[in-house]
């Protein structure tokens, strides 16, 4: 039976199917990215499927699951819980952890280097930033607003400011607009890549050494290159997270 594994997303469900290795998971894009708001009509195969899936979008969740029954009776359904991925971490309310960077974290560990902390960066519909000790145990983090959010925001909570959209395959806007839009598109940009460098050089001290940047979600390929510490793109990591599940359950 094939596995696949799901990211249910605020936005997206992002879906991909279970490779040899955690790594090999993490590096390999999803092979389905499909928008919530309207679900379009996808053939996932007839081959009975055991799906593992994460979520941190409850409606989102229902219509995964009626879209996973209608189209595949004989499929086998997990919903991952915090419990599932035996994360060490030190934070006050485990149980409220966003599932998707309870899975991240969990892929992290199994791919850092043995003697290295990790800050994982998710850059979704919000921006997640995590700190994982060398010891392998999830410090907690910050999360802030994407850049997409962001620009959304100015235009519904102002009068004047338009609605743009942030374009994460585009060149990166000039630092200094010459219209609203480009001060838009600048402020939204920037001040992440800001704000991501800042936290990132907060938690090096916190941890103690340098250490690895993992990147992930759809803004991350926009954001890499102007990070103060190199970091590794890795498309697939909240679903490797998933894949140490799978790996648990039966072996890859």
């Amino acid at each position: 039976m094939r596995t696949l594994l799901a990211d249910i997303g605020n936005t997206a469900i992002k879906v991909g199917e279970l490779q040899s290795t955690i790594l090999d998971t993490a590096c390999r894009a999803p092979e389905w990215n499909l928008p919530l708001h309207e679900l379009p009509p996808v053939d996932f195969g007839s081959t009975p499927t055991r799906w593992i899936c994460v979520s941190v979008n409850p409606r989102g969740l229902q219509k995964f699951v009626e879209m996973v029954s209608d189209r595949q009776e004989a499929s086998q359904l997990r919903i991952a819980s915090f419990a599932d991925f035996g994360l060490p971490v030190d934070v006050t309310e485990p149980d409220r952890l966003g599932m998707d960077r309870v899975a991240a974290g969990s892929a992290a560990i199994r791919i850092k280097a043995p003697d290295s902390g990790v800050v994982v960066i998710d850059v979704g519909t919000a921006t997640t930033v995590d700190a994982v000790t060398a010891e392998g145990q999830f410090l907690g983090g910050a999360i802030l607003g994407s850049p997409d959010l962001l620009l959304r925001a100015l235009n519904q909570n102002t009068q004047a400011l338009p609605q743009i959209a942030f374009e994460p395959n585009a060149d990166p806007p000039a630092a200094i607009g010459r219209n609203t839009e480009q001060a838009m598109a600048s402020g939204a940009y920037w001040g992440q890549v800001g704000a991501l460098n800042e936290l990132i050089r907060q938690y090096q001290t916190r941890l103690g050494s340098t250490p690895e940047v993992m990147l992930c979600g759809g803004g991350s390929e926009a954001i890499a290159p102007h990070l103060h510490l190199p970091p590794r793109v890795f498309p697939g990591l909240v679903l490797a997270g998933l894949a140490t599940l799978a790996e648990a359950e039966t072996g890859l």
